[in-house]
């Protein structure tokens, strides 16, 4: 290879990598799920892909999974479902969650949680956010946690992709309808 080739090879790898770099920083991140906070849908040790640039111009909507920081724990990622936007009435009775009155029909999760929780308004700019495994995950019915502020949601999960046997991309669930209490799910 003679030195103007090896010039122009070095180049390309050179800008390569740096837009690489960029799309990893600020396009797409790589997370991944620690614990089985989100089970059955997600399990430990599975790898992500987060679009970074979906809220820049969406709102995030019911259903989502999002990575997101704990104020408390400060940089640490979780990755955890939006079920409570703003403005609405959530509220945990008997084993269902209930927004604005009505009875959330839930099919990602296992089983119904076991502890309730009082009525609460979800101020403006703020979501509640649990995990799917809604008995064994720290969320936003934590005291420390509670609903967190449109700035500590860093980004959707787009595709699962590690292992790649459970590869698959994620939709946002319709929610067609609420639930008639006693209805199961």
């Amino acid at each position: 290879m003679d030195n103007k080739a090896w010039k122009s090879w070095l180049i390309v790898m050179t800008l390569v990598v740096v837009a690489t770099l960029l799309c990893l920083q600020f396009v797409f991140v790589v997370a991944n799920v620690d614990g089985s906070s989100m089970e059955p849908g997600l399990r430990a040790s599975e790898r992500l892909f987060i679009w970074r640039l979906q809220y820049t111009f969406n709102e995030p909507e019911r259903g989502d999974i999002v990575m997101c920081y704990y104020p408390v724990t400060g940089k640490r990622h979780y990755v955890k479902r939006i079920i409570g936007l703003p403005g609405e009435t959530l509220e945990i009775a008997g084993g269902r969650v209930y927004i604005n009155g009505e009875a959330l029909a839930e099919a990602y999760i296992d089983e119904d949680p076991i502890a309730d929780v009082a009525p609460v308004t979800i101020e403006a700019g703020h979501y509640y956010v649990m995990g799917d495994n809604r008995n064994h995950s720290t969320d936003s019915r934590h005291p420390s946690v509670g609903p967190l502020a449109r700035e500590d949601i860093a980004g959707k999960a787009l595709l699962l992709f590690w292992p790649l046997t459970r590869a698959q991309t994620f939709q946002t669930p319709y929610y067609d309808s609420y639930i008639p209490y006693g209805a199961g799910h």
